[in-house]
């Protein structure tokens, strides 16, 4: 029995190979962008504001049941706030000092002395300079 050709063998469609080499090409693409573009998260990242005084202040308690949503910034930046500081007391109250035991920031302004009205809120100018390295986690503000 006579032995015919054999058949041809089978090519791959450039259309297929095509297709592969552009979906590859997106995804390295795609890949690097993720990596290099994606901005970096704030190297700051305060979680709340907790506002406490020791000597219990306006009725403020010694551990810090009030607090202020946080915030995320740059590293050695000085930020301003405005405070709404409360007086839980039956008579009128001043605040006279504000200070952080956050290590890291440092309070360049506040608006002192403070005098609260009983049973009402005080509006508060404050400004912090932030730290000059990364921090994550809680900023504590205690009242004197």
């Amino acid at each position: 029995m006579p032995y015919g050709q054999p058949p041809p063998p089978r090519r791959r469609s450039r259309l297929v190979i095509t297709v592969v080499v552009i979906v590859v090409v997106l995804l390295v693409v795609g890949a690097i962008a993720f990596v290099f573009l994606l901005p970096a998260p704030a190297p700051i990242q305060v979680g709340q504001i907790n506002i406490y005084a020791p000597d219990l202040v306006c009725g403020l308690a010694a551990t810090p049941p009030y607090y202020y949503p946080g915030f995320n910034n740059s590293t050695g930046v000085n930020m301003s706030f405005e405070f709404y500081v409360p007086n839980f007391n039956a008579t009128n109250c001043t605040v006279h000092s504000l200070v952080t035991n956050t290590s890291g920031f440092k309070v360049t302004y506040a608006q002192l002395p403070l005098p609260i009205v009983a049973r009402s809120n005080a509006t508060m100018n404050v400004s912090i300079l932030l730290p000059g390295s990364s921090f994550s986690g809680n900023l504590n503000l205690v009242f004197d």
